[in-house]
């Protein structure tokens, strides 16, 4: 086993490790928005006052896909970067669209009234049903692609 194997398997596993851990806590930050709106200005702990938690949930959103799109790209495998770049975002796409559609799903079931609210305080657009709609879309389209990318590789019902 050479040293660029070794250097590229840890990657692997610090990004599926990141990626987890990240993914987390944006479940944390998503089941206290759907349950508990008005405690999303409160810091995740008290040592942190400067860190909210709907900044924390953004966050944690944020980087474990990215994390998680690295993780599915450095999936050992033979094919192309090309291939295993399209392949990881698709799986992202898929993942993180059906995330964000259940969380805005969760929330037009607790509290309707906010799903004209914008999505995060960070910035007046999108509201959160444009984010939800826009997530249910990324992920029937990265569904489309990892099916299309299944079938060219030959995986046929015979």
């Amino acid at each position: 086993m050479s040293i660029l194997q070794v250097q590229k398997g840890r990657w692997y596993a610090l990004s599926g490790i990141g990626a987890g851990l990240a993914y987390v806590g944006w479940l944390y930050a998503s089941y206290i928005a759907s349950h508990q709106v008005g405690a999303l200005a409160r810091p995740v702990v008290p040592l942190l006052p400067f860190l909210r938690i709907d900044s924390f949930g953004a966050i944690c959103g944020i980087g474990s896909a990215v994390a998680f799109f690295g993780c599915a790209y450095l999936w050992p495998s033979g094919r192309t970067r090309a291939i295993r770049g399209l392949r990881a975002a698709s799986l992202t796409g898929v993942i993180y669209g059906l995330s964000g559609s259940y969380y805005i799903a969760q929330n037009a079931v607790y509290h309707p009234v906010t799903l004209g609210w914008p999505l995060t305080h960070f910035l007046p657009y999108p509201h959160e049903q444009t984010f939800g709609m826009v997530s249910g879309l990324v992920a029937v389209v990265s569904l489309v692609a990892l099916v299309g990318l299944w079938l060219k590789e030959g995986h046929t019902e015979e």
